[in-house]
């Protein structure tokens, strides 16, 4: 997260404050340890090194490095927070800005690496690496990824969200699956309940929603192509092929179980999500796979539906991000 140090903080008499001292030495050391990224406009440097005397030798550090470096750009990080002597309570000015007192430092935790929260750690853990390619693929130097990978548990990820809100601490941003079923379809329970606590969070917390209905969809394929088996490669090729040439629906496919006609079959008719997958079956190149029987009359034609040989695509098995995970790391 990208902080902001206000200029009140740099008047600050610190050998006279301890609290406000306290405060300031545990930003500089998170900064120092690559937690947090600071901003500090160029006369306020100047006074805070006047001071250095009073803080920790990597506090020290991190000024004098700063006040080499002269005039500074504000880095294009789109979470940030106003640091204040003068704000009493946290304050949220939009839904990627915050005010904190600088108080709330003077409790270490605070200054503590941000939390990135999933359903489950695999995601976490995935979300981070992800952090580090874009930061990589983009040439962003002068700062690293740092983050702490937590699992939410599935359904009760809003509860964990709620406990780290409560504790003001820690900066969190939380990511969970979409489980949207097209383009235009709501986002589930689980997403709807943590973007609804964030957003009432004073303290710096996001949410943020896949586009695609999973994890699994977002994964780069070439990643997927390197941990699948020989034999799953049938299964595989049938969505790759399905992610090549009939793009649309490859979001919001499930890759895990597999899509199958029945599964559409249940969409309520005239919904958003029904309508969608209706056009790009009848316009689309997995037609040929389909009983066309079965779309003409919107209905499968097996007594049991769960044994549908409709095959729109494969299912991969519920192990894809943990082999994917794995595969990274090695």
């Amino acid at each position: 997260m990208l902080w902001i140090l206000s200029p009140d903080v740099a008047k600050i008499d610190f050998s006279q404050d301890k609290t406000s001292c306290d405060a300031l030495d545990n930003i500089l050391s998170a900064v120092f340890s690559g937690y947090h990224i600071l901003h500090i406009a160029s006369a306020d440097i100047k006074r805070l090194k006047k001071q250095s005397h009073n803080f920790s030798n990597k506090s020290k550090a991190v000024i004098t490095k700063m006040s080499g470096q002269g005039y500074q750009k504000l880095p294009h990080i789109k979470y940030k927070a106003i640091i204040s002597k003068l704000c009493k309570t946290p304050v949220k000015k939009t839904n990627i800005e915050w005010e904190i007192p600088l108080d709330s430092f003077s409790n270490h935790a605070a200054a503590n690496r941000t939390i990135i929260l999933a359903e489950d750690y695999i995601d976490a853990a995935l979300y981070d690496i992800a952090a580090n390619h874009y930061m990589i693929k983009n040439k962003l130097k002068g700062f690293s990824v740092s983050s702490r990978p937590e699992a939410g548990g599935g359904s009760r990820t809003k509860a964990v969200l709620e406990i780290i809100i409560s504790r003001g601490e820690e900066t969190c941003i939380c990511v969970t699956d979409s489980d949207k079923y097209s383009p235009s379809s709501s986002v589930s329970a689980t997403a709807r309940d943590c973007s609804n606590a964030a957003s009432k969070s004073r303290w710096p917390v996001a949410h943020v929603a896949t586009i695609s209905r999973e994890l699994e969809n977002i994964l780069p394929r070439k990643f997927v192509n390197e941990i699948i088996g020989p034999q799953q490669q049938t299964e595989w090729q049938s969505i790759e092929s399905l992610a090549e040439k009939s793009s649309p629906l490859f979001p919001y496919i499930d890759i895990k179980k597999g899509t199958y006609m029945h599964w559409v079959f249940k969409l309520p008719k005239a919904s958003s999500c029904r309508t969608f997958w209706d056009n790009e079956l009848n316009n689309g190149t997995v037609k040929s796979a389909l009983n066309l029987d079965c779309l003409d009359n919107q209905a499968c034609d097996l007594r049991d539906p769960d044994k549908c040989n409709c095959v729109i695509s494969q299912g991969m098995g519920t192990k894809v991000a943990e082999k994917v995970l794995d595969y990274l790391k090695n």
